[in-house]
């Protein structure tokens, strides 16, 4: 029985709780659960088994599932592992909904264990009950006050849904959520995710009208194509923010081909993250960073980002990390340099950054900051050291005065009239000051404020400010604050992303933009559906081919599965003797290239079977004979179906494309610098196959070599139309054979320039075994 995505509206907002395994002994889980539920504020019906005690927890206990008073929507299991098969069948039988098996000894384990959960696993499916587990620290759902988790962590309640693949480190994720008030929706540990897998949860997550922002924590993933798949479609409505651990490079030696060299497993996740629309973290803290930002700010039309610095040096570290990051610094208009000149001095910046000077009024902080938000030409506004920083801005500015004077009548020693003159006299600029910002702002769009006076120099005010400025003008103003531990109390008490040091700011602001680029481009990609030149018939006829192959074909069966798909390839001819070399080679036309036709020799330039640029006779039987007494020494064994006598194809740029199956996401893409350099250089650009044009556009923007592509020092701009013509085209082949082919590749594919078109000069298939 297939088990419903309504299911996890039991398991996160169960009206009843069983606890399976209650217990009245302190540090078992059959414990802990119960008292962190009720200690949460849970509010609905709760019922405790225990076969051998009475009463759990001041409670009464039933022995069994099968006594409980009602078919509950959550059960929560914390009995051995051997039970646990047991217990779900009886919950089968009571009609219970969801569980959450807390109990470990599964497969983590090694084998024996997997054998356990595959029979778990296999009872609630036939029960039509969702399974969250095994070995998982539980679930939370703040908004109904559910804390099911293994630790006394309690976020408040919120928008934002997260997965964790590790107990540890998702209690770790929640009590930063607690201490910093970000809130939560759902929470919860996968564990083994014997049946509510990852991409199961993100589909939930996705479909969950209360969820507007979803965080991951990743160890692995197991079912990749769907977990692809889910997360492309979550990703349109939703942000994705993960954080991807456990990356390892190893293995990646054992690929035959160049393409499954350089795909190996982190970049292939990195590759499925970018197609998909995931938002990558580096790290847990920019985990949080990111949710908050998601969850505080519009996202950016664009990545053009105006500074505003209450001190120079602030403004040159930002502007350095919006260059290195890849966000524009376009110039004031000539409305906001007019408009900044009636407030600042004559010799502030007159420039992006905009140089506060030191001015602390708070009233120039916030016209600088409505002008800068009127600016067309931003889309993203950073304001550095206007938020003081709760520690400071907590107290108000009247009890700061009082205290100050307390200072320097210490320092005095006496309390002179002209010493209370002039402190009062700055105590009258001062509320002068405050009533000019609660006045701020009565325009139609404005972020004006409505504060008593003497609050408008408060953090509250300024965040007041900036959160109504971002309503009115739908772009992010992501404030850097003066006293960086002040953070996560900032976004506490103010609901407003900050950040301690402006590179961390520029981070999050890049990603948003980045992000709202895949959202523009994704709705343009819709448009355009996968490459449709391989007919049914066409389809049929690489299938008749191949199914004669298996294993690694040579240049001239690789070719020839290329041509099947309307992909160029040179004019060439196999030969079979030395005179033959040289009767095709004056029929081609010299010069000529020479290389041997071997499924047995993959890479032919480490074999020194290749010759290029071949000019008489003389030269094709010179090197007839080279090339056989070096493919004798490099593999005497090797089969050989002739010499391929091709035509010299030049004057282009060399990549490399191709394709490698991974284990986990399936086909993958591959495009790169080509020739001998794929591996050296590791420029290389992936994507999940099929692919979009879109998307074969996109990879070209990758490489650092696109710059030989589009015209460098003089040289013609590269038939890049024709280079994407090829990758669809190979796209198709691997998505239309994907049972059957392992690895293809395309080293090199010269790229002609502009109108020449581009052609396939060596091709590598390798096959699956037949049967």
């Amino acid at each position: 029985m297939a088990v419903s995505l309504d299911r996890f509206t039991n398991m996160f907002e169960p009206e009843s709780i069983a606890i399976i395994g209650a217990s009245n002994v302190p540090g078992k889980w059959g414990f802990i659960m119960p008292i962190n539920i009720v200690t949460g504020g849970y509010k609905g019906r709760m019922y405790y088994v225990n076969p051998r005690e009475k009463y759990v927890q001041g409670q009464r206990a039933v022995p069994s599932v099968l006594d409980l008073p009602e078919p509950v929507d959550l059960m929560i299991v914390t009995v051995p592992a051997s039970h646990v098969p047991g217990v779900m069948e009886q919950a089968g039988k009571k009609g219970v909904k969801s569980a959450v098996v807390i109990s470990s000894g599964f497969s983590e384990l090694g084998s024996e264990g997997r054998k356990l959960e595959d029979r778990l696993v296999g009872i609630a499916n036939e029960a039509g009950i969702l399974m969250a587990g095994p070995n998982t620290m539980g679930i939370c759902s703040p908004p109904n006050k559910l804390y099911a988790i293994g630790a006394v962590v309690m976020p408040p309640a919120g928008h934002i849904s997260a997965l964790s693949q590790s107990g540890n480190l998702g209690v770790q994720i929640l009590g930063w959520a607690e201490r910093g008030g970000l809130g939560i929706c759902r929470y919860i540990c996968s564990g083994n995710e014997g049946q509510a897998t990852c991409d199961l949860l993100l589909d939930y997550f996705g479909k969950d009208p209360m969820t507007k922002v979803i965080l991951l924590y990743l160890e692995g993933i197991d079912y990749g194509e769907r977990f692809f798949e889910v997360a492309s479609r979550v990703s349109r409505t939703k942000p994705i923010i993960a954080l991807k651990v456990g990356v390892t490079e190893q293995g990646s030696k054992a690929a035959a081909s160049h393409s499954g060299a350089v795909a190996t497993s982190y970049r292939v996740y990195q590759a499925m993250a970018k197609q998909a629309g995931i938002i990558e973290a580096q790290n847990t803290e920019e985990l949080i960073d990111l949710a908050r930002c998601f969850g505080s700010f519009p996202l950016p039309k664009g990545k053009r980002v105006g500074i505003m610095t209450l001190g120079g040096g602030w403004g040159v570290v930002t502007t350095d990390a919006c260059a290195k990051e890849g966000l524009e610094l376009p110039p004031l208009s000539s409305a906001t340099m007019d408009r900044i000149d009636q407030i600042l001095p004559k010799f502030w910046s007159h420039g992006n950054p905009v140089d506060m000077v030191g001015i602390v009024q708070r009233k120039a902080h916030f016209d600088i900051l409505d002008a800068l938000a009127r600016d067309p030409n931003f889309d993203i506004i950073i304001t550095l050291g206007s938020l003081l920083g709760v520690k400071i801005g907590r107290t108000s500015f009247f009890s700061r005065i009082t205290k100050a004077m307390d200072s320097l009548v210490g320092f005095y020693g006496l309390k002179t009239p002209r010493f209370f003159w002039s402190i009062m006299k700055g105590y009258r600029e001062a509320l002068k000051e405050s009533k000019k910002v609660s006045a701020v702002g009565k325009s139609e769009k404005s972020g004006g404020i409505n504060l008593k006076e003497g609050k408008a120099w408060t953090d509250e005010a300024f965040a007041t400010y900036i959160n109504n400025t971002m309503k009115a003008w739908g772009k992010p103003i992501v404030p850097v604050a003066f006293d960086p531990s002040s953070v996560p109390e900032l976004y506490k008490k103010y609901g407003i992303a900050s950040f301690g040091i402006p590179e961390k700011a520029v981070m999050a602001v890049k990603k948003m933009a980045e992000y709202q680029v895949f959202l523009a481009r994704r709705k343009e990609a819709e448009d355009q559906e996968f490459y449709e030149l391989a007919t049914e018939d066409i389809t049929k006829a690489g299938e008749y081919y191949l199914k004669n192959f298996s294993g690694a074909l040579s240049e001239k069966e690789s070719k020839k599965l290329l041509e099947i798909y309307g992909i160029s390839v040179p004019n060439e001819k196999l030969a079979q003797s030395q005179d033959d070399a040289v009767s095709l080679a004056k029929e081609i036309g010299f010069p000529v290239a020479m290389k041997i036709d071997s499924p047995d020799i993959l890479h032919k330039t480490e074999a020194k079977a290749v010759k290029l640029n071949l000019r008489d006779e003389s030269e094709v039987r010179s090197a007839y004979q080279e090339i056989m007494k070096n493919v004798k020494a490099y593999k005497p064994d090797a089969r050989i179906s002739g010499m391929l006598i091709s035509e010299m194809v030049s004057g282009g740029v060399e990549v490399m494309v191709g394709v490698s199956r991974d284990p986990i996401f399936g086909p993958v893409m591959v495009l790169a610098l080509g020739g001998i350099f794929v591996e050296a250089l590791e420029d290389v650009a992936m994507r999940l196959v099929p692919i979009r044009r879109l998307d074969a556009y996109q990879m070209i923007e990758e490489l650092k070599a696109k710059r030989l592509l589009k015209g460098f020092r003089g040289k013609p701009a590269a038939d890049i139309d024709q280079l994407v013509e090829i990758m669809l085209r190979v796209s198709r082949i691997a998505y239309d054979h994907r049972d059957r082919i392992v690895e293809m590749d395309l080293n090199p594919v010269m790229v002609l320039p502009k109108g020449k078109g581009a052609k396939a000069l060596d091709a590598l298939v390798i096959l699956k075994p037949r049967g």
